[in-house]
């Protein structure tokens, strides 16, 4: 019987999670001069590309709103950086 619960339970959480992260985010960057498109970013992770040979790595939130852009190592807060890397979000 416990085992049952416990499975109950787990299937559940596992559940709701999946019903969380099941918004789908796209987000388009301009960067160094090229149009970057980032496609299937689950809300509130990140994904990563190589462009121009470096590593540029995008994150978003909840709400599918970008909160952080990097280079490599370098992460940028969007809001000090959005007007140099022409972020804006795609339809």
């Amino acid at each position: 019987m416990r085992f049952a619960n416990a499975w109950l339970a787990f299937v559940l959480v596992a559940t709701q999670a999946l019903g969380v992260a099941a918004e789908l985010c796209t987000i388009d960057i301009l960067f160094r001069g090229r149009r970057v498109t980032f496609r299937n970013i689950p809300s509130g992770s990140f994904q990563q590309t190589k462009v121009q040979g470096k590593r540029c790595i995008i994150s978003v939130d909840d709400s599918c709103q970008p909160t952080q852009v990097g280079l490599d190592q370098n992460y940028w807060s969007v809001k000090l950086r959005e007007e140099a890397l022409g972020l804006g979000q795609s339809v």
